[in-house]
């Protein structure tokens, strides 16, 4: 069995938080963490395929959408990315989104976005 050391990278974040006990003692010095990254320490070490993030934040996120591989790899890309979240703590009224109630034409999407009506 290969040991391989990981290094924690801090990614500051208007929607971070200051204290990320217990799950990251990284010295945060009053900034707002929102991603401590886990990467391989080795620079000589080729990229890795996964992408470790922790998230903290008590505010709401951004819907994301990635590319799949083969959009990806028409764009130029090495690879599409897909996600899978594991919420270690959440607060009792915390909510995962996902989806739209009813269809949207993209006209109608983008005004939902820009009026703040999507959220919740």
């Amino acid at each position: 069995m290969t040991i391989e050391w990981t290094c924690a990278t801090p990614v500051m974040k208007p929607w971070g938080r200051t204290d990320l006990a217990p799950w990251s003692h990284l010295p945060g010095d009053g900034a707002r963490i929102g991603e401590v990254w886990l990467q391989r320490a080795d620079p000589e070490a080729a990229p890795s395929a996964l992408l470790l993030k922790l998230l903290f934040t008590t505010e709401p996120l951004s819907i994301q959408v990635h590319p799949d591989d083969d959009y990806a790899h028409a764009t130029g890309l090495r690879n599409g990315k897909s996600e899978a979240w594991y919420i270690l703590e959440a607060a009792a009224e915390a909510k995962v989104a996902l989806g739209l109630r009813r269809t949207l034409s993209t006209t109608a999407l983008r005004a939902a976005i820009y009026d703040g009506e999507l959220a919740g």
